[in-house]
């Protein structure tokens, strides 16, 4: 198993997603372009909802706490927010 599978999984996911939309990618796809077999995405996804669920719940933890970061900043005035 590739020390980064999972991120490399969820950077696939991401582009495939975007490029063939959620229905036109399939877990093969993913398991191709991440150069990683279909279990590995099991291992950490369990399926392709479930992988998914990881991508927004990431991509929504990410951007909270950039927001709370400016938000701690926001007593500097908006220009250092």
């Amino acid at each position: 198993m590739k020390k980064n599978a999972k991120e490399a999984i969820v950077k696939a996911a991401i582009t495939l997603f975007k490029s063939n939309g959620y229905t036109g990618t399939s877990i093969r796809d993913i398991a191709r372009l991440a150069n990683v077999n279909t279990a590995t995405i099991a291992y950490h996804f369990e399926n392709k909802p479930g992988l998914l669920e990881y991508c927004f719940t990431h991509f929504f933890e990410q951007y909270l706490s950039k927001m709370e970061e400016a938000y701690a900043s926001i007593e500097n005035g908006a220009k250092e927010c």
